[in-house]
């Protein structure tokens, strides 16, 4: 009688340990909620900003597309595992920006974002079914902190967000 006991135990702590945290999925298109954000001192949303998510609890797409202030289209692509390893932006300039991510106890994604000689570090969250917010702390060029919050409405269907 032990032994089966001992394989039920056995059984079921390799499910448990096995069993990833399940997450609300970022997936969706986003836009820039400018009115809804609080901006760095000079910036603005870009009135065409869009943002792109694929997100399957492990692995982390983003592709943002929009128009520069000097009129060049921009597109940045992310594409990793949520480890905290940091990984190339393609499409970024200056060249050699970076970013990690890896998913907080909550679900909420922690980003950081690197350049030469700047970082900076955004938490994620989705607020409701269609609000993504993700808010940090930036240095200005005087080396200040600057707190920043970005609000971002998802397009079309929400399916996979947050209940």
């Amino acid at each position: 009688m032990r032994i089966p006991g001992m394989i039920a135990l056995i059984a079921s702590l390799a499910a448990c340990a096995s069993t990833q945290p399940r997450y609300a999925s970022f997936s969706g298109t986003y836009r820039g909620n400018e009115a809804d954000s609080l901006m760095l001192p000079g910036e603005h949303v870009p009135k065409d900003f869009l943002y792109v998510i694929e997100d399957d609890g492990h692995r982390l797409k983003t592709l943002q597309t929009f128009t520069a202030t000097d009129g060049k289209a921009v597109r940045l692509v992310w594409d990793g595992v949520c480890d905290g390893k940091e990984r190339p932006i393609e499409g970024a300039l200056p060249p050699g920006m970076r970013m990690s991510c890896r998913r907080a106890r909550d679900g909420a994604l922690v980003n950081t974002v690197s350049g030469e000689g700047w970082s900076y570090t955004e938490t994620c969250v989705l607020t409701t079914k269609t609000r993504m917010t993700c808010a940090g702390t930036m240095a200005d060029a005087a080396g200040n902190p600057q707190p920043f919050s970005y609000a971002l409405d998802r397009q079309g269907n929400p399916q996979g967000a947050a209940q």
